[in-house]
């Protein structure tokens, strides 16, 4: 009886409300990303930049979303590579 009350009592582990975007939120800024990628390769410095940083944030956004492993690690990737971008076209409006 005892182990019965505790199963009732113990809180079911219930899935976040937000878990169910995090997949969405990642194509999002696969394709900022991929937007910046184009902008960058037209010369748009500026415009790449804002995208690339706009897809990191999208990035750890759909992180912290989710508990899948690998959703993060998809979206620890992508926030990498927008950063990598993101400093490439800085470097290029410098010159």
């Amino acid at each position: 009886m005892l182990v019965a009350w505790a199963c009732l009592s113990a809180p079911a582990q219930a899935e976040r409300p937000t878990e169910r975007y995090a997949g969405e939120q990642l194509r999002y800024a696969e394709s900022e990303l991929e937007r910046a990628r184009q902008a960058l390769a037209g010369g748009d410095y500026v415009l790449a930049r804002r995208l690339a940083r706009q897809a990191g944030l999208d990035a750890r956004l759909a992180w912290g979303m989710t508990d899948s492993g690998g959703i993060r690690r998809a979206a620890a990737e992508l926030s990498e590579e927008s950063a990598r971008l993101s400093l490439n076209a800085q470097q290029l409006l410098a010159q």
